[in-house]
């Protein structure tokens, strides 16, 4: 039999979540009451990006990393339950997507909820 934390995952590390698919994601995900969600912003090390206003310090969470760095990224993923990617194509795509999907397994993670599906 399934538990509900198995069937609904509560802590979600979210990419991108500045952009235009990150953004709105984020939002909803911290605004979801039902169940309620944990969130972590993946963040480029070089960004300059910070959670918007009004955020619920709990809740929302920045964690700037190395997208190349795959032990980094598996002590971030630690104890997450799913990781959503929000970004776009781009030369990046796929070698970054790898990346993140063996940290994701490395750390234990649950669920890899991907961006985009290919052509």
């Amino acid at each position: 039999m399934m538990t509900r934390y198995q069937t609904n995952p509560s802590r979600l590390p979210a990419l991108q979540a500045g952009g235009k698919l990150g953004a709105p994601l984020f939002q909803t995900l911290l605004q979801s009451n039902e169940p309620k969600f944990t969130v972590t912003a993946l963040i480029r090390s070089s960004s300059s990006y910070t959670l918007p206003e009004g955020v619920d310090q709990d809740r929302a969470k920045l964690a700037k990393v190395d997208f190349d760095d795959q032990p980094g990224l598996v002590n971030v993923l630690r104890g997450q339950d799913a990781i959503v990617f929000a970004f776009g194509a781009g030369p990046d795509l796929i070698p970054t997507s790898k990346t993140l999907i063996d940290a994701a397994i490395e750390a234990g993670v649950k669920r890899v909820i991907p961006s985009e599906f290919g052509k």
